[in-house]
């Protein structure tokens, strides 16, 4: 087992069980029932498994490292770095819920190559897990989640287990309550080390930068807790149509506020509630299309 400092996820899908609760303790009887059991089945199960796969595919070692990331390293240092970068993160699951997390210390190499390399790891998990939510959110699939940065130990292939997994886990549980990503302490204080780093080295001036850079997927919450920007601007300029893309997930929610309104469900529309006030804060309308009469 080896322990260690981690970046530590743990994302719930919201919406899976409700789907799922109608079959507790009820075996399906009729064909209908049958059709039933497993049209829902594959229906939740395929979202967890889609969303899982999007996130392994996001952190995986053959995804091409950022050419910026890069051109901003030593031109003596790129293929160290690059060797370096050839980690993938840990994935486990259980049910609607999944944990993503990986070392921030590379073993056998310079310390501050190492920690260039996790400056640019947490850079690109806060990027991915913010697209991916917003992405996600879209197709009308909330996510609730706590990141954290901690101690850890892998106590098997891919299971990081310890205080880390436990302060993210706790942030998702009840920190977070409605529908968005919150912001540990550790994390912050994480990217607070990596900015004081000496500037006069390059690659500790490349982790400074990126640190900084991770602060733009983070902003302060209507309770006062950090929490992911997800309609941030680092988020609307990464690759991908995300200017629709938030569009769809607003009206989304503008519709789950109406509908658990109708329903009567107090809770959830303080909730959705409170995720609808943060889309018109931060939303940025659609770009006009250009007038055809010239």
């Amino acid at each position: 087992m080896t322990g260690g400092f981690y970046f530590v996820a743990f994302v719930d899908l919201l919406g899976q069980r409700k789907k799922l609760a109608g079959f507790k303790g009820v075996a399906p009887n009729t064909d209908e029932e049958t059709k039933a059991f497993f049209e829902t089945m594959a229906a939740t199960g395929g979202v967890v498994r889609n969303v899982r796969k999007s996130v392994a595919e996001w952190f995986s070692p053959a995804k091409p490292i950022s050419e910026q990331a890069v051109t901003n390293i030593p031109s003596e240092r790129r293929e160290q770095f690059r060797a370096i970068m050839n980690r993938a993160a840990r994935q486990t699951g259980f049910s609607d819920s999944f944990v993503v997390a990986f070392p921030l210390r590379a073993d056998g190499v310079e310390e501050d190559l190492s920690w260039a390399r996790a400056a640019y790891d947490t850079w690109n998990a806060l990027l991915g897990l913010s697209v991916m939510s917003l992405g996600s959110l879209a197709q009308g699939i909330p996510w609730r989640a706590g990141i954290d940065v901690g101690i850890g130990m892998e106590i098997f292939p891919n299971e990081v287990y310890g205080p880390a997994l436990l302060n993210a886990y706790t942030l998702e549980s009840t920190v977070a309550e409605w529908p968005r990503i919150v912001v540990g302490r550790g994390l912050l204080d994480y990217l607070n080390f990596l900015e004081q780093r000496p500037a006069a080295e390059p690659l500790d001036a490349f982790a400074g930068r990126m640190a900084t850079s991770s602060r733009e997927f983070i902003c302060k919450s209507d309770d006062g807790w950090p929490m992911f920007h997800i309609l941030s601007p680092a988020v609307m300029k990464a690759p991908g149509n995300w200017a629709e893309r938030q569009s769809v997930a607003h009206q989304w929610v503008r519709e789950q506020v109406a509908h658990v309104w109708s329903a009567r469900d107090e809770k959830l529309f303080r909730r959705y509630t409170r995720l609808l006030h943060y889309f018109d804060a931060f939303a940025r309308p659609r770009p006009s299309a250009p007038d055809s009469r010239g």
